[in-house]
């Protein structure tokens, strides 16, 4: 995200410039997880991302919570 942001912004950046195209992003697809959107006082995008493991339990796989919104 930042990567990208940063190609599009070229040599004239600025904090202030980051911070307005950053408030522009929509859509992007990190490829793990939902898309990720941020627009003018909204900067979490991670609000329904859940980090799991999968641990074997006898011959299943079971999912265990790690982090995420409660």
């Amino acid at each position: 995200m930042l990567n990208q942001a940063l190609k599009r912004l070229g040599l004239n950046l600025t904090r202030q410039r980051l911070k307005d195209d950053l408030d522009r992003l929509t859509g992007l697809a990190p490829g793990l997880g939902p898309k990720i959107t941020f627009s003018v006082g909204h900067h979490r995008s991670n609000k329904t991302t859940y980090l799991v493991q999968l641990q074997p339990a006898g011959d299943k796989l079971v999912w265990r919570y790690i982090a995420g919104p409660s």
